[in-house]
């Protein structure tokens, strides 16, 4: 009889174990950009990771505690106050970015803060106003080796890109399409990516606001992204949403098909790195 009991009360402390585990790690709610800090008086700390990386933000009132993938920690101070809905480090550039909006009127207007991880230079600001209650900011892309900014923002089920002037101020762009999955920009030409999900096609935008369309033949294609080495990944779809064929090509040139997927995967799933590494997640 005694044997039993020890048996019961090792079998339920084993499933409390695992249970804890379950809650702990696998059912933990994960940490992304989309969380929010309000930046003010109060000394509200929240952590913010970033969507393309490891890195991290520490906000604490206007105080942030920046710590890259490799360790290193930078220290800077928020000059505007809001509530920040966007982080992202830019590794290649040395820039971790924050964007900002109003708390009492959340998406009426966005303040971008760009810090050097390099230098103690003060903050860039790009600052945009006049948008519809609500609007998201959806990503970011820089291009050229001015580090042109562009803005994927989403009101409703709208899509608008914004891109930065000489006076860091954001204006809107009309790319003749609001249903845009992503933006890449290119680093050695002032060249932003961008695709139609309405039309499944890639297109182009440059600095006179000249949009031209990636020739790919037939089919629908999404764009994946673009490397440290201006390489634009795109991705062949069917049914829909899934992506069945990996092509990579250059600006005004030829595109090449490098992996055929054995099963296909929503482009949402699909993503590459500066260093050209195509990640599933």
């Amino acid at each position: 009889m005694r044997k039993i009991i020890y048996y019961v009360l090792a079998v339920i402390v084993f499933q409390l174990a695992i249970y804890q585990y379950l809650e702990a790690v696998v059912f933990a709610p994960t940490v992304s950009f989309s969380q929010q800090a309000v930046i003010s008086g109060n000394s509200t700390k929240t952590t913010l990771s970033s969507s393309e990386n490891t890195a991290f933000a520490l906000v604490s009132g206007k105080e942030v505690k920046i710590v890259t993938n490799d360790g290193f920690v930078k220290e800077v101070l928020l000059n505007e106050e809001g509530v920040v809905t966007y982080f992202n480090l830019f590794e290649e550039k040395n820039l971790a970015l924050f964007g900002l909006t109003p708390e009492e009127k959340p998406g009426t207007s966005m303040i971008f803060q760009g810090f050097n991880l390099q230098n103690r230079d003060k903050p860039v600001t790009w600052e945009v106003d006049s948008l519809s209650k609500g609007t998201k900011i959806t990503e970011v892309a820089f291009s050229g080796p001015a580090n042109v900014l562009h803005v994927l923002m989403q009101s409703g089920n709208y899509m608008t890109v914004y891109r930065s002037d000489t006076g860091n101020r954001l204006r809107r762009v009309d790319v003749k399409t609001s249903q845009i999955r992503r933006i890449a920009g290119l680093s050695k030409q002032d060249i932003l990516v961008f695709d139609s999900a309405s039309k499944g096609a890639v297109y182009t935008l440059n600095n006179k606001g000249q949009i031209k369309q990636i020739q790919m033949g037939k089919g629908s294609y999404a764009l994946i992204g673009v490397d440290r080495e201006d390489k634009i990944y795109l991705g062949k779809l069917v049914d829909g949403e899934l992506v069945s064929s990996i092509l990579v090509g250059e600006f005004n040139g030829k595109f090449n098909e490098v992996r055929k997927l054995a099963s296909p995967v929503p482009i949402s799933f699909v993503k590459v790195g500066e260093d050209g590494r195509v990640v599933f997640n």
